[in-house]
């Protein structure tokens, strides 16, 4: 079941990035397919977030996104020196929270061909097998270096860190009680 969508929401961005995304000014949101919208006010604040890179205030516990912008910082993460510290940070982020995302934003036929990568299958099978024993959640958001596209990349984001805020969780499901009572 949603909840009531808020009049007023604070992009959490860590202030480490780089580059950040642009995220809009508003959204219209929609709490059910075929009801009214709600605009909501989207503010940015720069913080030290502790895991990731981007999240929703007063929902940090819900989902968070962390960005990786090129293969070259996957393979520096996953097949160097720095994988502990790597793996330690990901691990963080999915004990952080119930929806933790990976946002690898660069062009897809760059994920497998760069002239700096010797190993690219390597890097990005080795991340995408973390992710799946962990519960890391990828997303390939292309490459975002124009501010329309750096902006329509930050709508996405927004609406997916939305998304898991507005809705109620339902907590776990006893399937067997569930059973018995059949």
């Amino acid at each position: 079941m949603p909840k009531s969508p808020p009049n007023k929401v604070v992009v959490l961005i860590d202030d480490r990035e780089k580059k950040p995304i642009l995220f809009p000014k508003t959204i219209e949101w929609f709490s059910e397919r075929g009801g009214e919208g709600h605009l909501i006010q989207v503010v940015t604040k720069k913080v030290r977030l502790p895991e990731g890179d981007y999240a929703l205030k007063g929902y940090d516990d819900v989902a968070i996104i962390e960005r990786k912008g090129s293969l070259e910082e996957i393979a520096q993460n996953m097949l160097t020196g720095d994988y502990a510290r790597a793996t330690s940070a990901f691990q963080r982020l999915v004990e952080a929270c119930e929806f933790p995302y990976l946002l690898i934003d660069c062009p897809i036929n760059k994920l497998f061909d760069s002239p700096w990568v010797e190993q690219p299958d390597r890097a990005i099978q080795a991340l995408f097998q973390f992710a799946a024993e962990k519960g890391l959640r990828i997303l390939v958001g292309g490459h975002s270096i124009r501010p329309v596209a750096r902006r329509q990349l930050g709508k996405l984001c927004l609406t997916l860190l939305l998304t898991h805020a507005m809705i109620e969780p339902c907590g776990p499901i006893d399937i067997l009680s569930l059973m018995e009572n059949l």
